[in-house]
């Protein structure tokens, strides 16, 4: 039975294995034959955006199950399919590490600002909500999502100030990675604790009233980012330390003393 630990598992070891694609897909110069050119990075990135309704039209009218999840009206294997299935998910992480490509090559496109792609994501979300639950999960918002992240990448390496790098914000983007990780075990345990039970994988219960809920959601968050915020002192920053050094510079070679005979 798929629960909330399970998923965070799967989808932490799928990212690893993505992590590790990323040098390889941006740096590595047999691509360069590839892409060589604007129209083929954004080719291939038109082409992600296509293929990543794939999994979802697949998991929509292929994929069958009489085991509904209660919250979302989708059965374990169509949620499956879509959310943590590793080919459904690498279309994502390319569609990260394509615009990464096409801002590292100096491709991007002027016009395209963070101004720009803000409205774009809000309207994908929008358009999100009309759709059946599958594509809200990600199909309508990735592109979006992607050309917003791009241009807010250009904007810090042109110095332009944005709200994303404010160093508040920039910390609580350092604290996300733990707070994925534990938010659930906050909300699971948390529940548990106050009444709930767990029935096929889903908490049912208690009710309660509108400010109770807002409140336990206030605390659920805040309790979810101290304690990532220790897992990012505790584990996190030295394991970077540990393992994450820079490269050496190369300097300057030596200048030969003296003059050959």
């Amino acid at each position: 039975m798929l629960n909330r630990q399970s998923g965070i598992r799967l989808d932490s070891l799928t990212g690893l294995r993505f992590l590790a694609m990323i040098p390889v897909f941006l740096f590595h110069s047999s691509l360069e034959g590839i892409f060589s050119d604007t129209q083929a990075d954004w080719d291939f990135l038109n082409g992600l955006g296509t293929s990543g309704h794939v999994a979802v039209s697949v998991a929509q009218n292929f994929v069958h199950d009489d085991r509904p999840m209660p919250l979302f009206g989708v059965s374990i294997d169509q949620y499956w399919l879509v959310y943590f299935f590793p080919l459904a998910r690498m279309v994502e992480c390319l569609l990260g590490m394509s615009p990464a490509r096409i801002v590292l090559t100096d491709r991007w496109i002027t016009w395209m600002r963070p101004y720009v792609a803000a409205p774009l994501v809000v309207v994908g979300y929008w358009v999100g909500q009309q759709l059946p639950y599958l594509y809200r999960m990600s199909a309508a918002t990735v592109i979006p999502i992607a050309l917003l992240t791009a241009s807010l990448a250009v904007a810090d390496m042109a110095g332009r100030r944005t709200v994303p790098n404010h160093r508040i914000v920039v910390r609580l983007g350092e604290l996300s990675f733990a707070f994925y990780l534990l938010h659930n075990l906050v909300l699971k345990y948390g529940h548990l604790v106050l009444g709930a039970v767990e029935k096929d994988g889903d908490l049912v219960g208690p009710n309660c009233g509108m400010p109770a809920g807002i409140a336990l959601i206030v605390a659920a968050f805040l309790l979810s980012l101290l304690l990532a915020w220790v897992m990012n002192v505790l584990v996190e920053r030295p394991a970077i330390r540990r393992w994450s050094r820079p490269r050496p510079v190369p300097g300057p070679a030596p200048t030969p003393v003296g003059g050959t005979a």
